[in-house]
């Protein structure tokens, strides 16, 4: 997870994610059959997990 080259005021060193963030987004990963979990961040920070899923009727 390193920074391009250029950019100021990135992180340019790896971090690791807090257990519980990486449980929530195991969790919304599997509770999802067809859709998308989309992960919000701000300021380098985990700040909300969106799951959206579709009901496939075919």
């Amino acid at each position: 997870m390193g920074g391009r080259a250029g950019e100021k005021g990135r992180m340019s060193e790896e971090f690791e994610l807090p257990p519980e963030i990486i449980r929530e987004i195991v969790r919304a990963v599997g509770a999802v059959k067809y859709g998308t979990v989309t992960i919000i961040i701000q300021d380098s920070r985990v700040v909300q997990i969106d799951k959206t899923e579709k009901v496939r009727l075919c």
